[in-house]
């Protein structure tokens, strides 16, 4: 029988090329039985074998840890560790580390409060893929990775082995610069941290700036809104529009036409819940 899904549907005639001849609904689904589920059972990951403190779980996903509290250990049908964790009422808490089916480290994380507040993740040759750094240090792994030396970083990070993504700096856990290039090397986003403003950038494959935002750096958790500028460009390096935030509100917004013309002009204000423009 063939099992590579070449064969036509049940419905049209096999003409004597070794595919099922079937009509109907139970044709129907023999077909796709045969088609795509098969194909889908052969490549899907095997399942892993869980503990929870010594205990055996029923399968390895976030279901079984339903509520449930202690040290989670799982490994393949070869007995390779691949997660390992602590769990408190349902959800991971601390460090939790997955490795690869050669055993190797692939990506760490420090979960809290139902969040990946550090994430370190890398490729087979031992890359990082991913970063994501926490204003203090959480994990010993992360400590020169995110800065948390006394001393500026600078990390690269692979789209695939090889090949680079981006370069990131981060001082004491926070984001200082991030270059981020396409798949022919060519940079397409920036994002820096100067003197208290978050400059991000976009570029055109040409290289040409598309747009700019250029924002006072605030808490994450605090209340205060965004206060600055983003504007944008046409390919041609004409500014087409510019827009302004004051307290987290847009507060003027101002557009071009290629020729330089003003397009629009709009001021906008808040009187109590009344916003107007």
């Amino acid at each position: 029988m063939n099992l590579t899904g070449s064969c036509r549907p049940p419905t049209e005639p096999a003409p004597g090329h070794g595919c099922p001849v079937s009509t109907g609904r139970r044709g129907l689904w023999l077909w796709f039985w045969v088609a795509v589920l098969v194909p889908m059972a052969v490549k899907a990951t095997p399942a892993l074998e869980c503990r929870l403190d010594s205990e055996p779980l029923a399968g390895d996903t976030p279901r079984a840890m339903a509520g449930r509290s202690g040290e989670r250990v799982c490994v393949d049908s070869e007995g390779v560790l691949r997660q390992r964790g602590t769990w408190r009422e349902g959800q991971p808490i601390g460090p939790q580390w997955q490795y690869d089916e050669q055993g190797r480290l692939r990506q760490l994380v420090y979960a809290t409060s139902g969040r990946q507040a550090v994430l370190i993740e890398y490729h087979e040759d031992g890359s990082l893929r991913a970063l994501r750094c926490a204003p203090a240090s959480l994990l010993p792994e992360d400590r020169r990775l995110c800065g948390h030396q006394n001393a500026e970083s600078e990390s690269r990070l692979y789209r695939s082995p090889g090949q680079l993504l981006s370069v990131v700096r981060y001082r004491a856990g926070q984001l200082i610069h991030q270059s981020v290039l396409d798949e022919q090397g060519r940079v397409v986003r920036t994002e820096t941290l100067t003197d208290g403003r978050r400059i991000k950038r976009v570029y055109y494959p040409s290289g040409q700036l598309r747009s700019e935002t250029d924002l006072l750096e605030r808490d994450p958790g605090g209340a205060q809104g965004r206060d600055g500028v983003a504007r944008e460009w046409n390919e041609d390096g004409q500014l087409t529009q510019e827009l302004t935030w004051v307290d987290g509100e847009e507060r003027r917004l101002e557009q071009w036409h290629p020729g330089g013309q003003r397009k629009l002009l709009q001021q906008m204000a808040r009187e109590g819940r009344h916003r107007w423009r």
